[in-house]
């Protein structure tokens, strides 16, 4: 029986786990993971992602390849495949293997040290694009490969995002994944994909989260965490001058489109807090639970 449990953060995946399987196997292997329905599409770097991180450090290219001219496959468009009669057939091989599911909607994050300087690739396969950075600042593809010589870079792909994801996972990398499963977990969350995006774009509604910042500044010039008192400027001095994240208080399954979303509907807290937010199950509860937990940690320590 085969073993393969998803990690959500770990470093570069040990091939001889898997050093029986053909390439197609693990790519399908992979399917298996996103349980793959039949007629069901599924991104391609999807897949490549569960592969990288957990499987084989394979390149893209080589990845894409293969998925190319299998015959367990067929591609639909803009990247999307489905598995054909033989692949659905094939997948059943690994039904009685011990393969914890992921979420379709999956974002893969690849990093590589350099010196002082980190340099990543996100495959967001919810809107089908890469998101590469260098110190967690955003840059286009083009612009971090300039940054690097071109010894440093050395694969053989003409699209710098491919260059860029291949060069990171060709050793020393390490990875993390985080995804939206969280949110089917809410009682009454039927649309998940709708309203996560929905929820996305009310935290980043930046007309009424700079109007919740202003009137906070006018109480408080540290933009302080209302959860944790965590502060960016206190900490981070001149660069952390009036950030802050915002959150969104209502259960996800109560957010309609037509629903105008005022400040009283938004707190804003710092980025630890803001994931453990998300994190906590049931939604309505997760701001007490949190609050509480912080306090008794204080309290323990006094």
């Amino acid at each position: 029986m085969m073993e393969l449990k998803i990690n959500k953060s770990g470093q570069t995946p040990s091939k001889r786990n898997f050093q029986k399987l053909t390439t197609i196997e693990k790519i399908l292997l992979a399917a298996s993971c996103l349980d793959i329905k039949p007629n069901e599409e599924i991104y391609r770097l999807t897949l490549f992602g569960i592969v990288q991180t957990h499987i084989e450090n394979l390149t893209e290219e080589a990845l894409q390849g293969t998925l190319h001219k299998s015959i367990y496959f067929t591609r639909t468009s803009n990247g999307n495949y489905k598995l054909t009669q033989e692949g659905l057939l094939k997948i059943k091989e690994f039904e009685n293997s011990n393969i914890k599911k992921i979420s379709k909607s999956s974002y893969f994050k690849f990093i590589k040290n350099v010196g002082t300087d980190k340099y990543s690739v996100t495959i967001d396969s919810l809107n089908q694009k890469y998101i590469p950075e260098k110190n967690d600042e955003k840059f286009t593809s083009a612009e971090i490969v300039n940054f690097l010589s071109n010894k440093e870079i050395n694969t053989k792909s003409d699209s710098k995002p491919l260059r860029l994801l291949n060069w990171i996972i060709q050793d020393n990398y390490s990875w993390n994944i985080w995804n939206s499963e969280f949110y089917e977990e809410e009682e009454g969350f039927v649309e998940g994909k709708q309203v996560l995006s929905l929820h996305n774009r009310i935290e980043r509604n930046r007309k009424v989260v700079d109007l919740l910042k202003a009137n906070r500044l006018k109480k408080d010039p540290n933009l302080k965490c209302e959860i944790c008192n965590f502060s960016f400027i206190e900490k981070y001095g001149d660069w952390g001058e009036g950030y802050i994240e915002a959150h969104h208080i209502k259960p996800l399954s109560t957010i309609k489109e037509e629903t105008k979303t005022k400040i009283e509907d938004l707190i804003l807290v710092c980025s630890n807090c803001h994931r453990m937010l998300h994190r906590i199950r049931p939604w309505k509860d997760s701001l007490n639970i949190i609050r509480k937990s912080i306090r008794r940690r204080a309290d323990s320590f006094t």
